[in-house]
Order: C-alpha cells, then sequence, then structure tokens
C-alpha cells in the first residue's frame, strides 16, 4: 500500500449493502517521521484509520447517520481491512486489522542464537496468544520488516514470525535499551507519553462488532443507492480485472482473487494447454497447482510472512515439477490477493486455462558481435540462455568444441564463434578484440545516467580505472559521486521514472521538464556545455512495476530517452547496457529469463545502429553467474549446520562483477569510437 496524507475528501463506496457486502471500508494512512531527522524510535511515524473522532458518518439522499466506533477502521492492503457490512442480517463493524499496543507489561525475551547477532543492536522475542496471519503491517516507531530481513539488520525493526505465533523486535544499543528492563521501561514510557508504540496486523480470525439496535434499525431502514462517506482520511478500493494472461476475463469462484493478482505468466514449454487447477492454503501460505493437459502437475508456494503484501512491484512465483524441465512463472501484485481459507478447486482448460501469448520457447539471446579484452573474455553460455534451468550451450571454434558453460574467447584461432543448445547450432557470432583497437580519445566526457547499478558507485569508479590504465584522462558528468567520479544512478529507478516520475526513493528528477524527458533542459540546468558518450544502464526495475512493464514500453521510454539526448546532439554516441542477470539459482530463474525476453527486445531495437552513434552492450554475457556475486560464509549453529557459501544479494554483483561490467562498457567505447574515427 502506498504510504501517503490524502487531504479531508468525499470517499465514493464500493458497493450497495447486501449479503455480506460492505458498506463502506478502512483505510491505513501512515505520515512518516521526519525525513530531516530520522531518528526512531524517537520520532514516530503517526498512523491514522477511518472514524478517528469515534464516529463515522454517512450521507443518504435523506439524512446523514453517524455511526458509532470503537476504534478506526484500518486496512493492510487493497484485499484486507476493517469494513462496516450486514451479515446474516446483523449490522456490524468486521475487523480483520488488528492493533497491538506494546506498553512495557510484555514478558520480553533476549534472543540469543548466534546467526542472529550484530554488535550495533539487541533482539527480542514476544510470545504471543493469537497468531498473526502474514508478515505485513504497520507500526508507529519501527519498520516492519520479513523474519528473514530482520535475522541480519542492523536498524530498529519489527518482523513476525513464521506461523505468526511471535514478533521479533529488534533495536539499536544506541538507544540504552539493551536489557529487558530497559526496554519495557522505554516502552511504558511511550505510553505515558501519549505516543505508544503500536503494531498493525491482519489478524488470523476477523472478529465481528454488532452495532447498538438503534442503529440496527436506522441501516436497516435506509435507502443506500446513494452514499457517501466522510472522513479525513478516506480511501476507495477498486477491483483488478482478470489478467489477459487468462483465456477467459471470467473464472470460477475462488479462483477470482487469485486470478485478478495475477498480472503475467510465463511458460518456457513446447507444449500448451496449461491451467490453474487448485489453490489450497498450508500453514503459513498458499500452495499453486497447474496442471498440463497431459496431467503433468506443476506446483509453487506463496509464503505470507516472507512475501511483501504492501509491495507496490509484482512478485515471482516459479511453479515447477518433479516430472518435467518445463518452468512456469506467474507475476502477482500481492496486495490484491485475498488468500483462500478453504481449498479452491474445479479449474480445467476451458475455465483457467492461459492465453496462448504466455508460451515462450527455450532459445539463445546473444548479439551478432562481442567486443572482448582483459575482464570480459570469458563467456558464460548459461547467461545467453533462456531456458528451464535445465539447458546446454557449447561453443566451437572453427570446427573445435570449447567445452560447456565458460569459454575464454582471448584465445580464439579465429574471429568466429558459434553456439549450439542441446545440439542444435543457434547463433554465430564474430568476435572482435580491443586491444587491437586505439585508445580513446583524451578528456572525453561521460555521462552515467541509470539505476543503483551505476548509484552504488562502484561502476563509475572501476571505469575510472579503465581509463587511467590506459593513461586516457577522463571527466565524468553527473551530480552523484563515487571517490573522484560523478554519475547520474538512482537506487530502484526505472526508464518510466525519467520520463514520468517528479521524484521517487528521495530522488528529484532533474531529467524532467513539463512532464517529458528533456536532456537539453538537464545540460543547461547544470551548466554542462556539451557530453561525448551517454550510458544508460535501466530497464531492470521497470520489470517489477506494476504497469508500464513489458518489453515494448522500456524500448518505448529508452528511445524517447535516446531521441532526447540526439536532439541536443546528435554527434553523441549513446551506449545501452543490456540486463545484468541476477545470481544463478533456481528461485532467480524468472527474473532471468524476464531480463533475457528483454534483452531480446533491445537486440532487435538497437543491433546494428553503430552508425546513428547506438550501441548495445551485452554485459551480462561477461559476469560469472556464481562467482561475480556477493558470498559469504554462514555462522554455523543450532539452527545452521550446512557451512556452504551462500549469496547475500542476488541482484546487484559483488567488487569483481562491476569489474567485469565497466570493462566491458570501456571495450565497447573504444570500439565505437574507433568507428567514429
Amino acid at each position: 500500500m502506498k504510504q501517503q496524507l490524502l487531504a479531508s475528501a468525499l470517499c465514493l463506496l464500493l458497493a450497495v449493502p447486501a449479503f455480506g457486502a460492505p458498506l463502506t471500508e478502512g483505510n491505513t494512512v501512515v505520515v512518516p517521521s521526519s525525513t530531516v531527522y530520522n531518528i526512531n524510535p524517537y520520532n514516530p511515524a503517526a498512523i491514522h484509520g477511518v472514524g478517528e473522532g469515534g464516529a463515522l458518518t454517512l450521507y443518504t439522499k435523506t439524512k446523514a447517520i453517524s455511526l458509532p466506533l470503537s476504534s478506526p477502521l484500518y486496512r493492510l492492503n487493497d484485499a484486507y481491512g476493517d469494513t462496516i457490512a450486514c451479515i446474516d442480517g446483523v449490522w456490524g463493524i468486521q475487523r480483520e486489522i488488528g492493533v497491538m499496543t506494546l506498553d512495557g507489561s510484555e514478558d520480553w525475551e533476549p534472543v540469543t542464537t548466534t546467526s542472529w547477532q550484530n554488535s550495533n543492536t539487541t533482539l527480542y522475542r514476544l510470545d504471543l496468544e493469537e497468531p498473526i496471519a502474514c508478515g505485513a503491517g504497520f507500526a508507529t516507531h519501527f519498520d516492519v520488516v520479513s523474519h528473514e530481513t530482520q535475522k541480519t539488520r542492523v536498524y530498529d525493526g519489527i518482523s513476525v514470525c513464521p506461523g505468526g505465533d511471535a514478533i521479533y523486535l529488534r533495536v539499536m544499543k544506541v538507544k540504552n535499551m539493551n536489557t529487558p528492563k530497559t526496554l519495557s521501561a522505554w516502552l511504558a514510557g511511550r505510553q505515558a507519553a501519549h505516543v505508544p508504540v503500536q503494531f498493525f496486523y491482519l489478524k488470523e480470525t476477523p472478529s465481528f462488532e454488532p452495532f447498538d439496535d438503534k442503529t440496527q434499525k436506522l441501516l436497516s431502514s435506509t435507502d443506500f443507492s446513494h452514499v457517501v462517506t466522510s472522513d479525513f482520511y478516506g480511501t476507495e478500493v477498486t477491483s483488478r480485472p482478470i489478467s489477459s494472461a487468462f483465456r477467459s476475463e471470467t473464472v470460477p469462484e475462488g479462483f477470482d482473487s487469485f486470478c485478478r493478482a495475477v498480472t503475467d505468466i510465463q511458460i518456457l514449454d513446447g507444449n500448451n494447454g496449461y491451467y490453474l487447477s487448485s489453490l489450497t492454503p498450508t500453514e503459513t501460505g498458499l500452495l499453486v497447482s497447474i496442471q498440463r493437459e497431459d496431467g503433468t502437475l506443476f506446483t509453487g508456494e506463496l509464503d505470507r510472512y516472507e512475501a511483501d503484501l504492501l509491495s507496490d512491484k509484482n512478485t515471482a512465483l516459479l511453479c515447477t515439477s518433479n516430472k518435467d524441465d518445463a518452468v512456469i512463472t506467474l507475476q502477482l501484485y500481492l496486495p490484491a490477493l485475498r488468500f483462500p481459507t478453504q481449498p479452491v478447486t474445479g479449474g480445467s482448460f476451458a475455465t483457467t486455462g492461459f492465453a496462448d501469448s504466455v508460451y515462450q520457447a527455450p532459445g539463445l539471446v546473444v548479439p551478432d558481435q562481442l567486443v572482448i579484452s582483459g575482464q570480459n573474455a570469458t563467456l558464460f553460455g548459461q547467461n545467453l540462455l533462456v531456458d528451464s534451468h535445465g539447458g546446454m550451450v557449447t561453443a566451437f571454434d572453427g570446427e573445435e568444441e570449447l567445452g560447456e558453460d565458460a569459454w575464454n574467447l582471448s584465445s580464439l584461432s579465429s574471429d568466429q564463434l558459434s553456439l549450439q543448445r542441446n545440439g542444435q547450432t543457434e547463433a554465430a557470432v564474430t568476435i572482435v578484440n580491443a586491444d587491437t583497437l586505439p585508445n580513446l580519445p583524451q578528456n572525453l566526457r561521460v555521462l552515467l545516467l541509470g539505476d543503483s547499478l551505476f548509484g552504488e558507485g562502484y561502476y563509475s569508479q572501476y571505469l575510472a580505472q579503465c581509463f587511467a590504465a590506459d593513461d586516457t584522462p577522463v571527466t565524468f558528468l553527473g551530480i552523484g559521486t563515487a571517490g573522484e567520479t560523478h554519475h547520474e544512478g538512482r537506487g530502484g529507478w526505472a526508464t518510466y521514472d525519467y520520463c514520468h516520475s517528479q521524484s521517487k526513493y528521495g530522488y528529484t528528477n532533474i531529467f524532467l521538464n513539463d512532464g517529458q524527458f528533456d536532456f537539453s533542459h538537464y545540460m543547461n540546468r547544470q551548466g554542462y556545455d556539451g557530453v561525448d558518450v551517454v550510458v544508460l544502464q535501466l530497464g531492470i526495475n521497470d520489470l517489477n512495476l506494476t504497469h508500464d512493464n513489458r518489453p515494448e514500453d522500456v524500448i518505448g521510454h529508452l528511445n524517447a530517452i535516446i531521441k532526447s539526448i540526439h536532439r541536443y546532439d546528435e554527434t553523441i554516441q549513446i551506449y545501452i547496457n543490456a540486463p545484468l542477470l541476477p545470481f544463478g539459482q533456481l528461485e532467480t530463474l524468472p527474473d532471468k529469463n524476464k531480463r533475457l525476453h528483454l534483452t531480446e527486445a533491445m537486440l532487435a531495437a538497437y543491433e546494428n545502429r553503430q552508425a546513428e552513434g547506438i550501441f548495445l552492450v551485452p554485459v551480462y554475457a561477461f559476469v560469472d553467474p556464481y562467482l561475480d556475486f556477493k558470498l559469504e560464509e554462514p555462522l554455523l549453529d543450532e539452527e545452521n549446520q550446512d557451512g556452504a557459501f551462500v549469496v547475500t544479494d542476488t541482484t546487484h554483483p559483488a567488487q569483481s562483477g562491476y569489474e567485469t561490467l565497466a570493462d566491458t562498457t570501456y571495450q565497447y567505447l573504444k570500439y565505437g569510437q574507433w568507428l567514429k574515427n
């Protein structure tokens, strides 16, 4: 749920009351603490619901009705919230959102498990009498995080344990709450100061509060065909349509909430005839079953305690079978999903079947030409393959087989490389060795424009090292700084944001002018008199949006950026980095395939446009999908006896990965400048 402050407004009601239908619904609005002095928990957020004054007024054609409220109506997301409804002929408040006030009387226990400790914080556990239904929620003084995130967190946070039978509270040690006694004293102090620590969560079992007899009679005799509510913190919740990934716009009862939460489906298989067959509640989430018409069953499980039910980004669900290499990926907008409480069956190809557009064949994604030298001389076959985690890529240098998976291209006997998938030749690639090319011109002006891969700062610093190794001075433009370099990298930003958003994640869009990306506006605003090279690192974050997330949308926004740059100066060379792939494991396979499909679209749009000053840089091909990511050895304790290295970030590479990214860009810059001159 987006956290925003809504101005005083009238809110249209969702439905005319019927059996169990809501008359009006709650909302939760979080007013964050000051971003200037962000010193939570001393500067708490304010959380508001509907009916803060203890009553809610309904306005009909003929009268105003004041409904007494024991407490405000709150909402977790689009699917769950408090409502006023008539159930079995009785009017009342259906409460799905619980409010836990922590006042210091609780029995807090220190968590001493070794793998959960760090020098920055103290961690406590509180066992609950009634379970919490999911890991998402809101809190006044602490961030609400997942159980897994809590394990390594170094800041304040609340998390719900899997199964919902306890919460963990992590507190920074500088706040002097390092024992249960001092924690309880602080909580009691917040309560006495009328700013209590409160946690808003989804109840395991909803409760119903009937209105008094007088209110029952009044509501039962009222015509609600035209009605609005007046409340400072109102909201309107709308129903999403059934995804176009299904063959039909209507589905059997029980499947509708799930099918409305689906934003996209991808099936990597040579067959079709798949359909959503059943939804089965589990102790911690939901088992999703998909069947193929030949009877093969594919399953995937959603965890209510780890999945982010508040995220405005899509969540990938991978469904696999132990009998088949095919892979099914569902993209879900979880705030719209209401988890069924009883098994839902009866799906068939006729009722819950998937549209023809969801079926995709495995294949190689590789450009016609690769520019190599030094750090980026090793090509990784798995990075080129849209697959179901079972494909095999083999490379040939002429007639000589180079083996599988990874090949050093610096020692090729020719400039031609042949690639096979599962024994069938699918690509022929020309290799250009940049070692034979002259160094880049002196004092080249370079602008790096993109997402967190630039924003973290490592990329620009390693690129500067490439220039320094050739004794070639370079000037980096941009307001972001990293060492002695500059950049325009913004974590979490998509092409959509650069073209449409005034601001996001604390960054102001200084490229936007009159609602459009305007490169001339940016250059004039910054006082720059020109630029020779612009490198774009964008597209990955677009794929996680719930809108404008298709490859064609990304290409459209990139085109707008490219045209604006060339309107400023058509001689500027633009290098577009293809999406970096995530760490290579089964759990990241959906993201890998999505990014490769975007790369396919980028190749179709930008390959072989060097004469226009446009270059597609296949950085993804040269980054080791395992060793170029952040790996660390886990602590061994009673919870973990597996000493195998684990990845700590499946999205951003380790330093060696950034080196490869920068080196690949550098070789393509050399190639592009050589063509230009």
